[in-house]
């Protein structure tokens, strides 16, 4: 069936409460929808596989990704990036659009996705910890390094080390007052795997900071804080990732100091006006 944005707004006011997330949620975020697995459509749209199948079905495709392949044909984005001829008046200003717009749908998403529930939990099992040890690889070794300088503005002795080696002997010294905050986009890097795997062995609470869906890396979780991404294309490597992780980061910071008392803020603030005078 073509024109299937046509058909979705034509039919909207004769779907169901479900079937109008599902549909607004393709609506509002053609480009990310192309992308979607059936899990993370569902978890977006707070409905069941079985729902989403259904929806297809009732547009006559015989799944998501049929229904995948008539969306982006319509929207002429197979390529999550358009190719942008250097000699085009324009260059610069359509990739920064570009960029703009696949981090805002990245954002967004992530946004749906947090959890009240687990932020605050997250945030608890820092303020409890004795000690905070954050792991990440490439781009996420980059988000793990900006979260252990907030975690020390707040005075909280945390640790993080960019070479592997280090990281296992480091983390031998974990006990189970401590925490481990792993960050990996994909979940499945086995150098974060492996250190999981001989902390969990300790007894050490594990907080993720990963994709939704089911990971390697959201398995072996105690809390896991899902971002979204759009990493599709070698061109928006670590890009998007990089940025929603980011964002988890602020979010879970800032829970951290909401459920700190006054003498700690206080600190904070102090902390705040000794960093101020050296800029």
């Amino acid at each position: 069936m073509s024109n299937i944005i046509y058909q979705i707004r034509e039919r909207m006011d004769k779907l169901t409460k479900k079937q109008k997330r599902i549909a607004t949620e393709l609506l509002d975020n053609p480009q990310a929808a192309i992308y979607y697995s059936t899990e993370e459509l569902a978890i977006l749209c707070d409905a069941s596989h079985a729902a989403i199948s259904r929806f297809c079905y009732l547009f006559d495709y015989y799944g998501l990704k049929d229904l995948q392949i008539s969306l982006a044909r319509e929207l002429s984005l197979i390529d999550e990036y358009t190719i942008i001829s250097p000699e085009s008046d324009d260059f610069s200003a359509k990739i920064s659009e570009n960029v703009l717009g696949q981090t805002t749908i990245a954002l967004k998403n992530t946004y749906k996705r947090l959890k009240e529930d687990q932020i605050k939990l997250a945030a608890e099992a820092i303020l409890s910890a004795r000690r905070i040890y954050l792991v990440g690889i490439g781009a996420s070794d980059l988000v793990a390094q900006d979260l252990f300088q907030k975690l020390l503005r707040i005075q909280k002795d945390a640790m993080v080390y960019t070479d592997n080696d280090l990281r296992k002997v480091a983390l031998l010294q974990a006990q189970k007052e401590d925490v481990l905050i792993a960050i990996s986009y994909s979940g499945e890097k086995q150098e974060i795997l492996e250190l999981v795997s001989q902390v969990k062995s300790q007894g050490v609470p594990i907080i993720a900071i990963v994709k939704a869906g089911h990971t390697a890396l959201s398995v072996a979780a105690d809390i896991n804080l899902e971002v979204a991404g759009l990493e599709k294309d070698f061109r928006s490597s670590a890009l998007t990732s990089r940025i929603v992780q980011l964002y988890v980061v602020d979010v879970l910071y800032h829970t951290c100091c909401a459920l700190l008392g006054s003498d700690k803020v206080n600190a904070l603030q102090n902390t705040y006006n000794i960093v101020r005078k050296g800029w």
